[in-house]
Formats: structure tokens, C-alpha cells, sequence
């Protein structure tokens, strides 16, 4: 199920000091509230004071799945070979991204070198800038339900962070691994 994927991952970025405690409580209530577990009907990323009209989600079908996963190589591609992306709904995601932020992995849009706008698909929040939310552009639930019911996508995010930790196992995270373990596990 798509949703124990989300909370797996979600405790191993947790537990390697990717994310902290909040965090890792909004991408479990999001996971919840995407696969549709009982007491999640309000999409948990809309807080009180934020002043716009959630994204409509009438509950159409799920769109077919427009993901793509492929490997760099060919002439029009300007990555280093070898590099494997994953698109989805124009957000390119490439396995050998090594800023985290605002996750690990993280969707470009259009291309894998454009800085800005950026996608945390663990919540489908897109981003201008840092700390600055394009509050309009967020993935709905339905298109969120449909990127993390696709394996491939779950493979390339669990290759992606394998990936991570062997590239910098001594990174410096927003939170330290020995804090970790003070907290309750929810």
C-alpha cells in the first residue's frame, strides 16, 4: 500500500535527521488524509491563518499515470550519463540531486536545472523560493494518490535516499541524529 510506503519513508528521513518532528507529523497526516484513512477528511496542509481557496479535488478519476522513468544519455539531454530522472505532470526529478532542500528527492519544474519553482512530493507543496510556498500550485490529492501509487516513483525516492546517505554520510541535517531518539515515536 502506498501509504505504509510514505510513513516508511517518512521514518527514515526522520531517523537519518533529514526532517524533524513536525515535519515528519505532516507528511503522516498527509500520507493519511491521501489514502483516505478515517478520521483525515481536511487536507492537512492548509493552515488557519492562510487567506486562498483550497485546490478543488471533486474526486475525478485518477489521471493515467504520466510518470516517466528514464536514464540520461541520449543527445538532447544535458546531464552527465548515467543520471536517471523520473517525470511526473512536468516536475522532473533526477536521482543525483544533491540539495535537500525542501526534501530528499525533490521535483524541478520542467528541468533538472531550473532552481525554481521546487516540489516536495511527500506533501505536494511547490515552492517559489525557500521558506516561500506557492500556495496555488500545491498537487491536489488525487494527483498525489496517483504519484505515490506509482512503484516506480517509490523506487527511484527509496534509490534516491540510499543514494543521499552514501554520498554524505556526514551531513549536517536540521536536526542531529542523537536527538532523534528523544523523541516519542508517533
Amino acid at each position: 500500500m502506498s501509504y505504509s510506503t510514505l510513513v516508511t519513508l517518512a521514518e527514515l528521513h526522520f531517523e537519518f535527521g533529514l526532517i524533524g518532528i513536525i515535519e515528519f507529523r505532516e507528511r503522516c497526516d498527509v500520507a493519511a488524509w491521501v489514502f483516505d484513512l478515517p478520521g483525515f477528511i481536511t487536507d492537512p496542509r492548509i493552515e488557519e491563518d492562510e487567506n486562498h481557496e483550497p485546490v478543488a479535488d471533486h474526486g475525478d478519476p485518477e489521471p493515467p499515470l504520466a510518470s516517466k522513468l528514464s536514464e540520461s544519455g541520449d543527445q538532447s539531454d544535458a546531464s552527465p550519463p548515467g543520471v536517471v530522472h523520473f517525470t511526473y505532470l512536468g516536475w522532473v526529478f533526477t536521482k543525483a540531486d544533491p540539495d535537500p532542500y525542501p526534501s530528499t528527492p525533490h521535483g524541478h519544474w520542467q528541468h533538472q536545472n531550473r532552481t525554481w519553482p521546487k516540489m516536495d512530493p511527500y506533501n505536494g507543496r511547490v515552492f517559489n523560493r525557500k521558506q516561500s510556498e506557492a500556495i496555488e500550485k500545491r498537487l491536489s490529492k488525487t494527483e498525489l494518490r496517483t504519484l505515490w501509487s506509482d512503484e516506480g516513483f517509490k523506487d527511484f525516492c527509496r534509490g534516491h535516499l540510499v543514494w543521499y546517505m552514501e554520498m554524505f554520510p556526514h551531513h549536517r541535517f536540521r536536526v542531529s541524529k542523537e536527538r532523534l531518539f528523544r523523541w516519542p515515536r508517533v
